[in-house]
C-alpha cells in the first residue's frame, strides 16, 4: 500500500531560535546561582534551573518540531515562572512589571491555544498571542530608540549591552518567538499550495519586523515558478538578493506581481499589478505582499473550482470504472491536503466530499 508522509514545516526550526537566544540570555543570568546554589541553598536553585532550562526545553521541542502535550506544557511551565518572578520581584517591590506581566499573559493564551489545537479547535486564534506581546514589543522599543545616542554618550559602556538587551532586543526577541511558535504548532505541515488567510497574512507583515516578509518572498518566488514561458527563479538566490542587494525588493516586485498577472489572465481572472505594487514599494511598501498575496489567492481559489466538478461529471462513470474512483480518490485526497494546511475548513470539506461523491 502506498502511503505519503507530509512534510514538517521548516517553521519549527525557525521558532527554536529566538527560544535559544532567551535561554542563552538566561543562563548567562543565573549559571553562577546554580553554582554556588548548588550543595548550600537547595530551594533557590530550583527557580533558577527552571528559568533557564524551560526555554531550553522549549527551544528542542520546536527545534525537533514535536507536536504534542509537550510543548503547551513547556510553555504553561513558563507562564508559571514569570508568574512567579512577577510576585516575587515586581509586586513585592511596590511596582508591576508590564514586560513580565505581558510575557505571564502572553505564554498563558498561547499554551492554552495549543492545548485546542490538539483537537483541532483554536487554529484559527493562533495569532492572538503574537499580536499581544508585539503590540506590547512596538509600544516599548519605539520610545526607547532615540535614547541610544545617550546611552552610549553618557553611560558606562559595560552597561550598553545590558540596556540593549532588556530595552530592545528581548521584546522584539520574544514577540518572534511566539508568533513563529503559534503558526507552526496551528499549522505543523508544509502547505501544498501558496494560499494564505489575509488577515494573519496582513498582521504578520505589520508585527514581525520583516522576518515574515523575507520568509513571503521565498515562498512567493518558489510558487510563480509554475507560471509558463518565465524562467524559473531560484528563491534562496532572491532571497538574499533582496537582504543585501539595496533596492533589489523593489525589481522583485515588480517582476514577481507581472508574472501574478500573467498567471492571473491564464486563469481568466483580471489583475493589473505590475505597475501599481512598484509604485507602492517605493512609498508603502508594506502595501504590495498584502495586494499580491490576495490576488494569489483569487488564483488558486479559481484552479480548486475549475477542477472540483471534473470527476463528478458522471456520478455513474466515476462509480462504475476504476479510473473515475481514482479520480475521486485523488480529489479527496487533495481537499483533505488543504484542511490540513488551514486553506479550507471542515465544513467546505465535507461539502466538497459531499458533491465529489454524489451525495
Amino acid at each position: 500500500m502506498e502511503t505519503t508522509e507530509k512534510k514538517k514545516s521548516p517553521l519549527g526550526v525557525a521558532a527554536a531560535v529566538p527560544f535559544a537566544i532567551l535561554w542563552v540570555q538566561q543562563l548567562s543570568i543565573y549559571y553562577e546561582d546554580v553554582l554556588s546554589f548548588a550543595f548550600f541553598r537547595v530551594p533557590a536553585l530550583f527557580p533558577a534551573l527552571l528559568s533557564f532550562l524551560i526555554p531550553l526545553v522549549i527551544s528542542v521541542l520546536l527545534a525537533l518540531r514535536v507536536h504534542n502535550v509537550a510543548l503547551p506544557v513547556a510553555f504553561a511551565g513558563f507562564a508559571l515562572l514569570k508568574l512567579r518572578n512577577l510576585i516575587m520581584f515586581g509586586m513585592s517591590a511596590g511596582r508591576v512589571d508590564y514586560m513580565t506581566l505581558f510575557s505571564v499573559l502572553t505564554a498563558v493564551i498561547l499554551c492554552t491555544i495549543m492545548f485546542l489545537n490538539l483537537t483541532e479547535k483554536a487554529k484559527k486564534l493562533w495569532f492572538i498571542p503574537g499580536i499581544i506581546i508585539s503590540l506590547y514589543a512596538v509600544v516599548t522599543v519605539l520610545p526607547e530608540l532615540p535614547h541610544v545616542g545617550i546611552v552610549i554618550s553618557y553611560y558606562d559602556p559595560e552597561y550598553w549591552p545590558i540596556w540593549l538587551w532588556y530595552e530592545i532586543c528581548h521584546p522584539i526577541v520574544f514577540a518572534l518567538g511566539v508568533w513563529l511558535a503559534g503558526r507552526w504548532f496551528a499549522y505543523p505541515n508544509s502547505p501544498d499550495t501558496a494560499y494564505r488567510s489575509m488577515l494573519p497574512h496582513i498582521l504578520l507583515l505589520l508585527f514581525t519586523f520583516g522576518i515574515y516578509y523575507l520568509y513571503w518572498i521565498y515562498k512567493s518566488t518558489d510558487y510563480l515558478n509554475c507560471v509558463e514561458g518565465e524562467e524559473p527563479r531560484n528563491p534562496t538566490t532572491k532571497l538574499l538578493l533582496c537582504i543585501f542587494v539595496p533596492f533589489y525588493s523593489f525589481y522583485w516586485i515588480y517582476k514577481s506581481a507581472q508574472r501574478i498577472d500573467r498567471l492571473a489572465s491564464a486563469k481568466g481572472i483580471s489583475s493589473n499589478l505590475t505597475t501599481l505594487c512598484l509604485i507602492l514599494a517605493i512609498f508603502v511598501g508594506v502595501i504590495p505582499p498584502m495586494l499580491m498575496q490576495d490576488k494569489i489567492n483569487a488564483i488558486i481559489t479559481a484552479e480548486n473550482e475549475s477542477g472540483q466538478y471534473q470527476p463528478t461529471t458522471s456520478h455513474q462513470s466515476a462509480s462504475s470504472h476504476p479510473s473515475g474512483r481514482l479520480g475521486v480518490a485523488n480529489e479527496l485526497k487533495t481537499f483533505k491536503e488543504l484542511l490540513d494546511s488551514g486553506v479550507i475548513t471542515q465544513e467546505e470539506f465535507d461539502e466538497k466530499k459531499k458533491q465529489l461523491l454524489g451525495l
